[in-house]
């Protein structure tokens, strides 16, 4: 779940598995999962030719080897919110190498997204992409949009949800995915029966599994 936030000063890192925050005061992002947190950089997010930092820290699991568990470490360093975390990855990486591991790199800051980036409204293209699509999104010419339909390996469970049909899409899920996907499969064109003079109804799809509806109008 992405969560969009201020200041990470007070917000606790317990029980936060499954969860992404990107924090303005700092200009980062920060990714909890099982066993993993993953830092990121974004002060080059979403340019062209250039590289944005990502720490990836993981733990050990606490019934093996607890103090390179996410808890043993936490307490070892005495951390009491995200953001002493944060200044810790920031200013003090070398003590993170008590975890079970400590990777840093560097990817491609134009596959990385920042709802912090100002991104300017688009003209109507001739030919529709990824790009034009999430930065539509971003400036605000994308605000609605909804499942045509979402196929898994379960056809009973598919079919006991409409197979999605008509539920909401998250906007800010799908602009992260276009910008940081390295996937071929996405296929986006114009609905013209629907499309009319102020807004442009499009299917954006993803293979054969995935089909969603999005209307632009121009700003």
């Amino acid at each position: 779940m992405i969560n969009i936030i201020d200041t990470a000063k007070g917000i606790s890192i317990l029980n936060q598995t499954g969860k992404e925050y990107y924090v303005k005061d700092i200009n980062a992002e920060i990714s909890f999962y099982h066993d993993q947190i993953i830092f990121i950089e974004l002060e080059n997010a979403m340019k062209p030719g250039k590289t944005c930092e990502m720490v990836n820290i993981y733990f050990a699991n606490y019934d093996h080897d607890q103090e390179k568990s996410f808890i043993g470490v936490i307490n070892a360093l005495h951390i009491n919110d995200m953001e002493a975390l944060i200044n810790i990855i920031r200013n003090d990486l070398p003590e993170l190498n008590r975890a079970n591991g400590l990777y840093v790199e560097h990817i491609k800051s134009s596959k990385v997204y920042s709802p912090f980036v100002t991104v300017k409204p688009i003209k109507k293209p001739e030919k529709w992409t990824r790009a034009h699509v999430y930065k539509a999104i971003m400036s605000g010419q994308i605000k609605e949009a909804k499942q045509v339909y979402y196929l898994t390996d379960d056809y009973a469970g598919d079919a006991a949800d409409n197979f999605r049909e008509g539920w909401n899409v998250d906007l800010i899920d799908l602009a992260t995915e276009l910008i940081s996907s390295s996937s071929k499969g996405y296929h986006i064109y114009e609905n013209k029966e629907e499309s009319t003079d102020n807004k442009t109804v499009l299917r954006v799809g993803h293979y054969g599994f995935d089909s969603k509806e999005l209307v632009f109008r121009r700003n």
